[in-house]
């Protein structure tokens, strides 16, 4: 099963919402965070929601026109990784329905392949909080938005019941269940893919400044990317021009992507992430909403042009 599949309710297809169903589908789904999945036999059919979601918990407060945004960029993303040879579960976005992308169902890998050309966010925090970031002996003395663009850093991760968990590479096995050859296996592909995302997202004039990929094994054993790649909700992005300048002044760099509403929250709680959780449950403020939506569409503008 894909990870949209993992830990959901069961949803019945509403046309005024999610738009049609392709042909073949039943109407009896599942509902994820942020998307509404569809099954039938080896296919899979995932609808954008505008639901937004942030510290694990999904905002009662809908983002209109988000679903639409994140469908048209991981579709183009999407595509220009299989046109570089890099596998991936994505078939067709049907005409008659912009927040539909209907690919081949798989079995999701319980890693989730996290790569970073800076430090920042919950990297960060943790670096500041504690000297390191889960067992990887980092060096002293980093600062907010240290580069690894020479040499982008992985630092996969995997569900618990409650939260993400970061994991260092040399204990996959032990914590996921998944064997170091399959690790580097799904790395490789993952590298490529996150070189190729940085590189588009540069000739656009925006820097990819992390991301995270799902990887699965189709039914005849093939791996394959999962899930959305290379959007606001999955990755990190800024608009080069002014970046440096901005970091020297040690000022924050303005965020096009999910990670402006993280930071809203996060600020509203005094940096509690318990707190912040329990903040996304209350309806989002207007001003928010709009602001979010505003970023969304300036990066799918840019990164789609």
């Amino acid at each position: 099963m894909s990870k949209e599949e993992l830990n959901i309710s069961t949803h019945e297809h509403d046309e005024l919402l999610e738009g049609p169903l392709p042909e073949g589908f039943p109407q009896d789904g599942r509902e994820g965070k942020v998307r509404n999945v569809y099954v039938q036999g080896d296919q899979i059919c995932l609808i954008a929601s505008d639901r937004v979601s942030a510290f694990d918990q999904v905002s009662p407060t809908p983002i209109p026109g988000k679903g639409e945004i994140l469908n048209d960029i991981a579709r183009q993303e999407l595509e220009a990784a299989s046109q570089v040879g890099l596998a991936n579960w994505l078939e067709y976005v049907p005409e008659e329905n912009p927040r539909a992308a209907v690919g081949v169902r798989a079995d999701v890998l319980p890693v989730e392949m996290i790569f970073r050309n800076y430090m920042t966010g919950s990297m960060w925090r943790e670096y500041r909080d504690t000297g390191d970031f889960s067992n990887f002996s980092l060096p002293n003395g980093w600062s907010e938005w240290h580069s690894f663009a020479d040499n982008p850093l992985f630092t996969p991760s995997t569900k618990s019941d409650v939260k993400d968990v970061n994991f260092n590479p040399d204990d996959v096995e032990e914590v996921t269940g998944v064997d170091t050859e399959t690790l580097g296996r799904m790395e490789k592909i993952c590298r490529e893919l996150f070189a190729l995302g940085t590189k588009r997202a540069a000739n656009k004039g925006l820097i990819l400044v992390d991301t995270k990929y799902e990887v699965g094994l189709t039914s005849q054993g093939e791996m394959i990317i999962l899930d959305e790649i290379h959007t606001p909700d999955s990755s990190r992005f800024l608009v080069t021009e002014g970046f440096e300048e901005t970091i020297a002044r040690g000022e924050k760099p303005k965020s096009l992507s999910k990670e402006f509403l993280r930071e809203i929250i996060l600020g509203r709680a005094d940096g509690d992430l318990e707190a912040a959780k329990e903040l996304m449950k209350y309806p989002l403020p207007d001003d928010v909403v709009a602001e979010t939506i505003s970023r969304y569409r300036q990066l799918h503008e840019l990164f789609t042009a």
